[in-house]
């Protein structure tokens, strides 16, 4: 369907169409809302995409198309901050799935911090995060800081590279992490392959699957200071790791499982 598009037409939001994702998402009000749709594959060189100002993006694809970072002057590809929200795809929807991939080293692919309230978030309904070959990141593939993250299926995927940091999510501040649906797999990190709640965070499985990732201190979920890890569902499998292969915790930091695997 891109073929009724101008060449240079990357993104179309409400009938208007734009050569650069930034630009269509510059055309969001402050504080307000739109929907954009990538219809081609985007290569980004340099900058970082910015949602703020309290903007509500959902993003579409139509069709199978990829988001590439090659190089980023930021601290993230796409950067979440002041009261901004991303939807990424829709949860009924599994053939038109984006796919964000970084070749960015010590960079995070996305980033949702807040100041002292957790008012900016990231929905993850279907699209897949992806670190290339001989890529690590900062902290996280996704870093929260004061944030509220729902993953309701989509892929966050390392490289497997245990000499590569490539953890999937690292949640600090007052972040919570909600996990319905969805796949982490080939993650690594010394302390945490999967994810990492630090400070106050929490992180509550209530479906889908941690595998094959791969820590030195939990493998699959590390804990630390105060946090709360609550599994009410979901698998966490095949992951390695010198102590704790599934789940590491820290002194004052809590477990509670009431099902899954």
């Amino acid at each position: 369907s891109a073929l009724q598009w101008s060449d240079d037409t990357v993104a179309v939001m409400d009938s208007t169409t734009y050569s650069s994702l930034q630009l269509a998402i510059n055309a969001i009000p402050a504080n307000g809302s739109g929907t954009i749709t990538i219809v081609k594959d985007i290569d980004i060189m340099w900058d970082s995409v910015v949602i703020a100002g309290g903007k509500t993006l959902t993003l579409l694809s139509d069709g199978a198309h990829s988001l590439n970072f090659d190089k980023v002057s930021g601290q993230a590809c796409i950067q979440v901050y002041n009261g901004g929200k991303l939807v990424l795809g829709t949860e009924d929807d599994n053939d038109n799935v984006l796919t964000i991939t970084s070749k960015v080293s010590d960079t995070s692919i996305i980033s949702i911090s807040s100041g002292s309230t957790s008012n900016s978030s990231f929905v993850l309904n279907n699209s897949i995060l992806k670190v290339a070959e001989n890529t690590s990141v900062r902290s996280g593939i996704v870093t929260l800081w004061n944030a509220n993250f729902e993953m309701n299926g989509g892929t966050i995927q390392g490289n497997g590279d245990r000499m590569l940091f490539t953890r999937g999510i690292c949640a600090s501040g007052l972040s919570a992490v909600v996990m319905k649906d969805g796949m982490i797999k080939d993650c690594v990190g010394q302390y945490g392959g999967g994810l990492i709640t630090n400070d106050t965070a929490t992180f509550t499985m209530n479906g889908g699957t941690i595998t094959n990732c791969i820590g030195e201190y939990g493998g699959g979920l590390h804990a630390a200071s105060t946090s709360v890890i609550k599994m009410n569902g979901g698998t966490i499998t095949q992951c390695k790791a010198k102590n704790g292969s599934a789940v590491y915790l820290n002194p004052n930091c809590s477990f509670q499982m009431s099902d899954g695997a």
